[in-house]
């Protein structure tokens, strides 16, 4: 009967397709996006005092090889890594593509 009033009321878990592990080692530490069983590796590191951080990205030379499963889709979840880590680390900072570049990311206020 419970999960019926969970249900009509929106109180029941949705099952997330893909999450993000952070875990802060000093200045930097790893990022994991998560998708199923599946994993991809970042790094991030914090940056000078008008620079949030630096997200470091597996280079676009051979992602669809290492990671077949995600093939085709680096940038959507470059994006989704990006986006939901700085929400979640730098509330109110912005991020974009290192000039030139397109494994590292910038946060900057």
């Amino acid at each position: 009967m419970w999960s019926f009033f969970k249900r009509l009321l929106g109180l029941h878990s949705i099952p997330k397709e893909w999450e993000l592990v952070v875990k802060r080692l000093g200045r930097g530490g790893p990022v994991s996006y998560v998708e199923g069983s599946n994993r991809i590796e970042f790094d991030f590191e914090l940056g000078p005092q008008e620079i949030g951080g630096f997200i470091f990205c597996p280079p676009s030379s051979d992602w669809d090889l290492r990671y077949a499963w995600a093939a085709g889709r680096r940038s959507a979840i470059i994006e989704r890594v990006v986006a939901e880590f700085t929400r979640r680390e730098f509330r109110g900072y912005v991020f974009g593509p290192s000039e030139g570049r397109d494994d590292i990311y910038v946060i900057r206020q």
